[in-house]
């Protein structure tokens, strides 16, 4: 794992807006598919130092679903007389999963996560590596990824993330050091992003030949990937890929 300090980890975890703790446990509570009231259930057994206030909770969890931090997964109606409503149960987006690897890693270097947050929060796999500076599997690539949008002052704060962004800018976030990038730090990515229950957009096997093909012309993938957003016809995208490689 890359060691971070405190500051250098607030730094990049900017980029989804200011860190705070009460984020940091909600995220952390939608790791699994839950409602509302469940989560309000799992505060009370929470230090009162962690538990995120009745108060506030359905606007704070409101907050991150519309930030996209959250992914609605089911609703269902229930009545109890003349009094009904509707009960909703959500979950970490991709974008959620992210911000938790983060935010969790500020919580766990600024204060030692208390046994009973762990517990109840399943945090002691994620705290356990910021602690100790183990190495995780894909902590290398959110660095990389935040790194990028950081850099060039790009908020993450309300955009939507899916594999396929992800993939893509990280791509271009990892031709500053291609040599970093090993075959076992791919299969470790994929693997967790399948435990997470997120399926990546390509094979394995094809993301390494993107990545190799990266790694022969830099600037020729970064011109081609930009050009392409840009809309650049493709008789003119040939042509100057062609004078590029006649320059080199």
């Amino acid at each position: 794992m890359t060691q971070l300090s405190q500051d250098e980890a607030k730094s990049l975890a900017s980029v989804f807006g200011e860190p705070d703790r009460h984020k940091t446990i909600l995220l952390l509570c939608f790791q699994k598919p839950r409602s509302q009231f469940e989560v309000l259930n799992m505060m009370k057994k929470l230090p009162k130092a962690y538990e995120v206030p009745r108060a506030t909770l359905y606007r704070k969890v409101d907050e991150l679903y519309k930030s996209r931090f959250l992914e609605l997964v089911s609703e269902r109606e229930w009545a109890r007389g003349n009094i009904g409503g509707t009960v909703r149960y959500y979950r970490l987006s991709f974008k959620g999963l992210i911000a938790t690897y983060i935010f969790t890693y500020i919580l766990s270097v600024a204060s030692r996560i208390p046994t009973t947050v762990e517990e109840k929060l399943e945090t002691n796999q994620l705290a356990k590596r910021a602690r100790a500076q183990e190495s995780a599997p894909s902590w290398n690539f959110v660095i990389s990824f935040l790194k990028w949008h950081r850099d060039r002052g790009i908020s993450l704060r309300h955009a939507k993330i899916d594999m396929a962004y992800f993939g893509l800018t990280l791509a271009l976030s990892l031709l500053d050091h291609p040599k970093d990038v090993s075959e076992q730090d791919l299969h470790e990515l994929y693997d967790e992003l399948r435990r997470y229950g997120f399926v990546p957009p390509l094979e394995l096997k094809d993301a390494q030949k993107i990545l190799r093909s990266a790694k022969k012309s830099l600037r020729e993938f970064e011109r081609v990937f930009l050009a392409t957003l840009l809309g650049e016809p493709k008789n003119q995208l040939i042509a100057s890929a062609n004078e590029e490689r006649n320059k080199s």
